[in-house]
Order: structure tokens, then C-alpha cells, then sequence
């Protein structure tokens, strides 16, 4: 029996082996700085093409290179990401309420590569905050899972405080700091096909039932992911 066992050890290690030869770490996305290219100059806020209608429909981007300096910060591993988005909803018809509701969400994010910046290899930081305004169309029709995506946590947060580093050719991918749980464990692009908040951008019950932390109430914690081919990998956090 034992003599079984010990050879069946032996081949699970053999394949575990092989297997790793073709593994593909896939890094987490989230931590890294986003492909993006640069207009020249300032953008819209340039203020010699202010009213150049043009102009402002070939911008890529907001605030341009930064008379170059952003582009040059983008190349030596800094990066720096500005969001806003919001959501006006009406209930026109239907039930005893009839209101119109606003809500947004307005976000910055520092991007760093420290294999660019300290030479250390595989290594990532991401620091970001959000801050979250409006009111709720649900808090006046009234009903369970609020249909602007976008409420929830009206204040300012700190959302990531993060370091991610890879390990063993990149096979395992760690990431310490303060996390979104569900960015990891339960996303998908279809999410947020749906505007209502059961569903978009992750699905509400795992929060609600499971305490698990979502954007953009994060939490501190450390996640692990091995992987031991290009299709197939494992996962935990605490």
C-alpha cells in the first residue's frame, strides 16, 4: 500500500512538473498601468485650441501628454488615471413614486512599476480613491437592489493600496493591500450589461451574503493565484 502510494506521489509530481513547463501566469490586470497613447500637448485644456471642436474629437485623451512630461512619466513606469462616470434615472410611470435621481462616482489612480523604477522585478503598486455622490431612485420607489449601479458609499475612500509580485517564472502572482475581493472572484464583461446593482459590476449577493469587499468598499487582504498551464489555475485570498 505504501509502495502504491509512493509511486502514485511520485507521477502527480512528474506531471505537476511538466505541466508547470507550460504554465502562463496571467498577472493581475487591475494592478497594471493601462496601454494608452498620448496627444500632444494639453489636451482640452489648451487653451489656444479651447473652441476647436475638431481638436477635441481627436483627443485620446483628456489632458493630452502633458506638454510631454506624462508621456515620459507613462515610459519610465508612473501612470496616472482620472474617472467619472454617472447615472440619471427616472421612474416616469409605474407605482406611487415618480422622481428622477442622480448619482456619479468620481476616481484617481496612481499606476507604479517598480521594475522600471527600482529594478525589482515583477513587482507593481497601485493606490487609488474614490468618491461617491448623489441620491437613490430606490430609496424612493423603493426596492432592494438599487438600479444606479453607481450608489453606494457616498464619501470619499482610499479603494487600492496595493503590491502585486510575481513568483516562480511568474507562475504564481501575488498581490497584499487593500483589495476588491470581487474584482478577482467574480467579474465578467456581461456584468454590466445590466445598469441595476444585483448584478453590475459584480453579482450583489456575494456581498451581501458573504461579506465579500466590493469597489469601492475594499478591504485589507492578501491574494494568491498559481498557475499550472495557460488554462488552468487556482486561487485563494483572506
Amino acid at each position: 500500500m505504501r509502495r502504491r502510494t509512493l509511486i502514485l506521489l511520485v507521477v502527480l509530481a512528474l506531471i505537476a512538473t511538466l505541466l508547470s513547463r507550460f504554465a502562463r501566469a496571467e498577472q493581475t490586470p487591475w494592478m497594471h498601468i493601462p496601454e494608452n497613447s498620448f496627444d500632444q500637448g494639453w489636451g482640452l485644456l489648451d487653451l489656444n485650441r479651447l473652441w476647436d471642436t475638431g481638436h477635441w474629437q481627436e483627443q485620446r485623451s483628456l489632458t493630452g501628454s502633458w506638454d510631454g512630461a506624462r508621456e515620459q512619466l507613462y515610459k519610465d513606469g508612473i501612470a496616472f488615471l482620472g474617472s467619472y462616470e454617472s447615472a440619471f434615472d427616472e421612474n416616469p410611470v409605474g407605482g406611487q413614486v415618480h422622481k428622477a435621481r442622480y448619482a456619479d462616482t468620481s476616481g484617481i489612480a496612481v499606476f507604479l512599476d517598480l521594475e522600471r523604477l527600482l529594478n525589482s522585478k515583477d513587482t507593481f503598486l497601485l493606490a487609488s480613491a474614490a468618491q461617491r455622490s448623489g441620491h437613490s431612485l430606490s430609496a424612493d420607489i423603493p426596492n432592494f437592489f438599487t438600479v444606479q449601479q453607481l450608489f453606494g458609499g457616498e464619501t470619499i475612500r482610499l479603494n487600492h493600496l496595493a503590491v502585486e509580485k510575481g513568483f516562480l517564472q511568474d507562475r504564481l502572482d501575488i498581490v497584499v493591500g487593500r483589495l476588491n475581493a470581487l474584482d478577482d472572484f467574480a467579474s465578467s464583461s456581461y456584468f454590466c450589461y445590466s445598469q441595476n446593482v444585483g448584478i453590475c459590476g459584480n453579482p450583489f449577493s456575494l456581498q451581501t451574503n458573504s461579506s465579500l469587499s466590493n469597489y469601492p468598499l475594499a478591504s485589507w487582504g492578501i491574494r494568491g493565484r498559481y498557475d499550472v498551464t495557460s488554462d488552468f489555475y487556482s486561487m485563494t485570498g483572506v
